[in-house]
């Protein structure tokens, strides 16, 4: 997680300018005495405060039918759980890919981990999930956290899989799933 550093330094004078609410302290303060102290204490409490911006949590999956026979009831899910997607609390945004040979990918953006669990975990994008493992060749998911709400291009979305995603479980994995051998996307455009 990526923060922001900014320093902060309490001077004399600011603490002069604090001071001049109180005025009867004022009077008997020799500023001459108190000077090497607020040097000390301002020396003492100097420090940097770090603030968290809230960080975007990205999912992006790759999928590839093993057969046209199973285009039907893909395209069912995929359609009902874009809807879902779309709706889900938390979510920031989807994008979706028909890659060549049959092979489809995803990208959405959440306020968190969690929110992306708890529409993964939901009907009807949960009852399609054990019906990937059948009609799938390939199958695969990366997940990370970046500072900006906006969805990756495909290539970013392709160098992450590649770099830190894993494979899926499929019934019949192709030589390239099984060698998490993923080729770059098809597309003519940003999404």
């Amino acid at each position: 997680m990526s923060s922001i550093v900014t320093g902060f330094l309490i001077s004399i004078r600011d603490i002069v300018t604090l001071l001049q609410f109180h005025e009867k302290i004022l009077l008997q303060v020799d500023y001459r005495k108190l000077a090497p102290a607020l040097r000390e204490y301002t020396v003492r409490f100097r420090f940097a405060a770090i603030i968290r911006l809230p960080m975007t949590f990205i999912s992006a999956t790759r999928l590839r039918v093993r057969s046209p026979r199973f285009l039907p009831g893909f395209f069912f899910y995929a359609l009902i759980s874009t809807l879902q997607a779309r709706r889900a609390p938390g979510n920031l945004g989807m994008i979706a890919l028909n890659d060549a040979n049959r092979t489809f990918w995803t990208a959405t953006a959440w306020k968190d981990e969690s929110a992306m669990r708890a529409f993964m975990m939901a009907p009807p994008h949960r009852k399609a999930m054990p019906k990937l493992v059948h009609w799938c060749c390939e199958a695969s998911v990366v997940h990370w956290t970046q500072e900006s709400p906006a969805l990756p291009n495909w290539q970013e979305a392709h160098r992450r899989m590649v770099a830190d995603g894993r494979p899926s479980k499929v019934n019949h994995p192709s030589p390239d799933h099984e060698a998490f051998r993923i080729p770059l996307p098809r597309t003519g455009s940003r999404h």
